[in-house]
């Protein structure tokens, strides 16, 4: 779930002024910022580290409830010799911390910055089951592209996996023994309604052209269910008006 919102809010930080994270805080998951990038964004005169102390003592935050901390190793200093890294203390602020250390800095850009998370905050609590299912759909969506283009390149390649896992209407009309007179039509009629089966099916039963010859192709157990549900009582109907079966002869008595 938590990887989930991650995933929101990357949607949501798009055109981020700042990356907002999911981190967990005294009452569960919240919405977060570093303390350094929103510092580097106002342009505070009084370095960080002063800086941040000075708002959480002054403004009393409380620590894992309005902010957590983490300790980073930094690079070592190169004009130093012998020396290794040392630790930097990054802060992680809840977007309602964020909200008013931006309202006391009282400058254009700190009103820009709350109006910002206002904004994450109001786009994720809209609607946060439209935003992952959206997710969802794009997921759905990306293993059905890799699935298409791995299917695409073995047909492209293997005519014999075309043969046995994929068959045209052509084919599955021959099979069942569908009368050679107006067989066109129905073939149209029988591709488009596998084609619109195939999507109405979930997942989405994937189909494809022949690279070669540009005909339909279903796979084969799809195909297959289709005409023992609705296949064979066209070609049943197609083969009767064909073959004069089933109509009614009038006689006019003389």
């Amino acid at each position: 779930m938590e990887r989930a919102l991650n995933a929101t809010n990357d949607n949501i930080s798009r055109d981020a002024l700042f990356q907002i994270e999911t981190r967990n805080l005294t009452g569960g998951s919240v919405q977060t910022v570093n303390a350094r990038d929103l510092h580097g964004y106002l342009q505070v005169g009084k370095d960080f580290s002063t800086w941040i102390k000075d708002r959480i003592e002054r403004y009393r935050f409380v620590e894992g409830e309005d902010f957590i901390k983490a300790e980073n190793l930094c690079s070592p200093n190169l004009g130093s010799k012998g020396r290794g890294g040392h630790n930097k203390t990054d802060y992680h602020l809840s977007l309602d911390m964020a909200k008013e250390v931006c309202m006391v800095d009282n400058s254009g850009k700190g009103r820009m910055a709350r109006r910002y998370f206002i904004n994450c905050e109001r786009r994720l609590n809209e609607s946060p089951a439209r935003y992952l299912a959206d997710m969802e759909r794009q997921i759905v969506r990306l293993i059905e592209d890799r699935v298409e283009q791995t299917v695409a390149l073995r047909l492209a390649s293997n005519a014999r996996v075309a043969a046995l896992e994929y068959v045209s209407v052509r084919e599955l009309l021959m099979e069942h023994n569908a009368v050679q007179k107006g067989r066109s039509g129905l073939n149209r009629k029988i591709g488009a309604s596998m084609r619109a089966w195939a999507l109405q099916t979930r997942p989405p039963i994937s189909v494809r052209r022949c690279p070669h010859s540009g005909v339909w192709l279903f796979p084969r157990d799809f195909a297959d269910d289709f005409m023992r549900r609705h296949g064979r009582e066209l070609v049943h109907d197609h083969n009767d008006r064909q073959t004069g079966r089933g109509s009614l002869q009038l006689v006019v008595a003389g």
